[in-house]
């Protein structure tokens, strides 16, 4: 089937614009499971509880703020992933499983400011 292409151009934009905001959010449920760490020390407390979703509330407002200025985003989730590496250092595989999406949105929000600039 013929699809003229200013179609497929606005299917791409869709794209890089939906991309980093589904990967985020997917992000900050990846690291919502970590609150289980909470409940495995006995006694555990709300505040407890509130320490370790203090990351996933962190991303929540990353994308809320990025919403429609691509550029805080990658700005933002950049940062987390440089400070998140240098306290890291001696645990690479955290740095991978955290950082790696981590850095994987930078990019993805970038591109999206960079396609979002580029006009119509």
């Amino acid at each position: 089937m013929f699809v003229p292409e200013p179609a497929k151009m606005k299917d791409r934009k869709n794209l890089y614009r939906w991309m980093p905001r589904i990967g985020a959010l997917a992000f900050s449920a990846f690291i919502s499971l970590f609150v289980q760490d909470a409940f495995s020390h006995p006694g555990t407390s709300a505040v407890g509880i509130i320490m370790h979703l203090l990351p996933v509330l962190f991303c929540l407002l990353v994308v809320l703020f990025a919403w429609q200025r691509e550029w805080i985003g990658a700005l933002a989730f950049g940062t987390i992933f440089f400070i998140y590496a240098w306290q890291s250092l001696e645990h690479p595989w955290w740095i991978a499983a955290i950082g790696g999406p981590l850095l994987i949105l930078t990019v993805l929000y970038g591109l999206a400011w960079r396609v979002r600039r580029a006009g119509p």
